[in-house]
């Protein structure tokens, strides 16, 4: 009531204003007046019921009042129009009164924002354009100041928090959208790139097709060489016998037993390097128990991903041939000039030892893997221009013959310039010092077409 009494008070002092600024509102104001009118009536018609429920929630309505009247100079000007028209000369009915009609105010200013029509709505908006030099011009008591000061601080609050909440959801909606994943920490640790890399958007694997011989070196044609071959699925690979290497009666050739457990343990899918070097350990521990001799290897596998996985332990060879050319070609490993890492025997070499080659192939490319029978014998410009003038070969069987003959036929020969021949005379083989000269051994050969 004391809050009541003091705003009766103020509105008294600004109505000498009111009827400076009246003339030049009357128009505006007039409409306010009639949308704040008849919603008074209603509401007394009402609080006429219910006094004890309107004096119970009077000083919240008071407090609505303030904050609406400082929303609105329109509506306070409705409201002091209405308390002129009272001529009651009890000044408690007065107040009462005028406690009962800010109270409708306070209530009809809320129902015009949210629920009235069009005219209404837009009488509300002009006026609260109008009235922001009043506002601000107008001084507040200390009190009252500082609720509307934290009621505004806190609305502002929410308002700003919600905002935040908001965003948040927006940006986890759009990062689940993109599958956007979350960052890994620094002590993540994570699988070489090679292991996880997947196929280009648009491109399918390619099918492979696979051809593969074995031609024994003269002498050994009874037993069938030590040259040894396996393909199955997306892997393949080739296995020299060191004929040097001691060998036992009774037991199968190291190279042999390399080539058998790697087709029993080896799947239809490609491996990755770290399979395949898990895979070539556990055949040489095997081997190492139940084998003679010793053998080198290359292994070598197409993942889904079209990546050409090598692993190689001594001087077998794989070139990747695309458009008449060497693309791609493994490194031999050796501990000197015809003497290749191995595995068997007394050789410490492991198949972690090796040398790896990780590429990129194509629809087109052609893959030749073949033991040092072949590339002794045959430069790679040779081996390129077989591929190339049998392409249109529809029989892959007959172009990886091809190969072996004329590998062969030229192991023969004692005037062909031959790479074995380059190196030996390098090296002062006192049968190759001048250079020329093929080698005769156990061929080999593996022949994959990517289609």
């Amino acid at each position: 009531r004391s809050k009541l009494k003091l705003f009766s008070k103020l509105f008294e002092k600004k109505e000498e204003k009111e009827k400076v600024k009246g003339a030049a509102d009357s128009s505006k104001a007039s409409t306010s007046v009639a949308v704040v009118a008849e919603t008074t009536s209603t509401k007394e018609e009402e609080d006429a019921k219910n006094k004890e429920d309107v004096g119970s929630s009077s000083s919240s309505s008071v407090f609505s009042g303030a904050l609406n009247f400082f929303q609105s100079k329109t509506t306070a000007t409705a409201t002091v129009e209405q308390k002129k028209t009272v001529t009651t000369a009890d000044n408690g009915k007065k107040i009462e009164e005028s406690k009962l009609k800010t109270t409708a105010t306070a209530t009809a200013t809320t129902t015009t924002t949210t629920k009235a029509t069009s005219v209404s709505e837009t009488v509300t908006v002009e006026s609260s354009t109008k009235t922001e030099d009043d506002i601000s011009s107008f001084k507040m008591p200390d009190m009252l100041s500082g609720m509307f000061q934290r009621t505004v601080a806190a609305v502002d609050t929410t308002t700003k928090k919600e905002e935040k909440q908001k965003d948040k959801q927006k940006v986890s909606q759009a990062k689940a959208f993109k599958g956007a994943k979350p960052k890994k920490s620094a002590a993540t640790k994570t699988k070489p790139a090679e292991v996880t890399t997947t196929v280009p958007a648009g491109e399918l694997p390619v099918e492979l097709e696979v051809s593969a011989r074995v031609l024994p070196h003269p002498e050994k044609v009874r037993w069938g060489g030590e040259d040894a071959v396996f393909f199955r699925g997306r892997t393949f690979g080739v296995f020299d016998g060191v004929s040097g290497a001691d060998k036992e009666d009774g037991k199968p050739l190291y190279s042999t037993t390399l080539a058998e457990q790697m087709n029993l343990r080896v799947g239809m899918k490609g491996l990755s390097m770290d399979e395949m070097t898990a895979i070539m350990t556990e055949v040489a521990e095997l081997a190492d128990d139940c084998a003679t001799g010793a053998s080198t290897a290359l292994s070598a596998s197409v993942g889904e991903d079209n990546k050409l996985r090598v692993l190689n332990v001594g001087d077998c060879k794989l070139v990747l041939l695309r458009n008449g050319a060497v693309a791609a070609r493994t490194k031999d490993i050796v501990h000197y000039f015809d003497c290749p890492y191995q595995m068997g025997g007394e050789s410490p070499d492991r198949p972690k030892d090796g040398t790896k080659l990780v590429t990129q192939v194509k629809k087109g490319d052609t893959i030749v893997m073949g033991s040092d029978g072949i590339f002794d014998n045959l430069s790679e410009s040779r081996i390129c221009e077989i591929i190339t003038e049998n392409s249109w070969s529809p029989k892959l069987p007959l172009v990886v013959k091809k190969i072996i003959d004329e590998a062969r036929l030229i192991s023969f020969d004692e005037t062909a310039e031959t790479p074995y021949a380059k190196e030996a005379k390098k090296n002062r083989y006192e049968e190759y010092m001048d250079g020329l000269g093929g080698k005769l051994d156990d061929v080999s050969c593996i022949v994959v077409r990517c289609v």
